[in-house]
């Protein structure tokens, strides 16, 4: 499955959602931020796995179109190149914050997404501990745009481990790495043909 993680608002954590998938699909992960934010937890990794390749935006299609299956971490903006590596995704994933600020921008990435063709899902991030996403999911109904039920909750251990080179993927036994393991299962059931 080729997954394109994209927001056009910064900082919603497109960077850690592609990066535990990448691990727990065993996928290759393309790096298409300029902040190179995988790129630099690769390198504190330590690893080749997943491979995490620095690409530019504008070879991200091509790149893509060559792969079977791949996460790709798109910038936060709406920039020149985006377009096209939304056309050539399975599925773009939307990570969304519930905060007013994401909201206000999240019309304008779900629109880029609908131009591109391709099929979208939204995935709830950062969610308190304690929140329920029942309500937050039926107020994200009206943009008619699936949403993953399973949200990536906000704990202490994804910044711990993000510094070390790691992810919750890598520590499926725990409640965050459990979070992670059924998003992918999830998406894995979604028909993204």
């Amino acid at each position: 499955m080729k997954i394109v993680v994209f927001n056009g608002k910064g900082g919603v954590g497109k960077s850690t959602i592609a990066a535990n998938l990448a691990v727990i699909s065993a996928s290759p992960l393309l790096d298409a931020d300029p902040q190179a934010t995988c790129c630099y937890w690769a390198d504190r990794r330590g690893s080749n796995s997943p491979e995490v390749v620095d690409v530019s935006l504008g070879r991200v299609a091509i790149r893509l179109k060559a792969l079977e299956r791949a996460i790709v971490d798109l910038p936060g903006a709406s920039v020149p190149g985006v377009h096209d590596a939304l056309s050539v995704a399975d599925v773009v994933l939307v990570p969304v914050v519930y905060d007013q600020a994401t909201l206000d921008a999240l019309p304008a990435t779900l629109e880029l997404a609908r131009n591109a063709h391709r099929p979208t899902t939204m995935l709830l991030n950062r969610l308190h501990p304690r929140a329920h996403a029942d309500g937050i999911v039926t107020s994200l109904a009206p943009l008619n745009v699936p949403i993953c039920l399973t949200p990536v909750r906000e704990r202490a251990s994804h910044r711990d481990w993000w510094s070390q080179g790691l992810v919750a993927a890598d520590f499926p036994d725990t409640d965050a790495g459990g979070d992670i393991l059924q998003i992918w299962q999830w998406l894995q059931t979604q028909n993204y043909a």
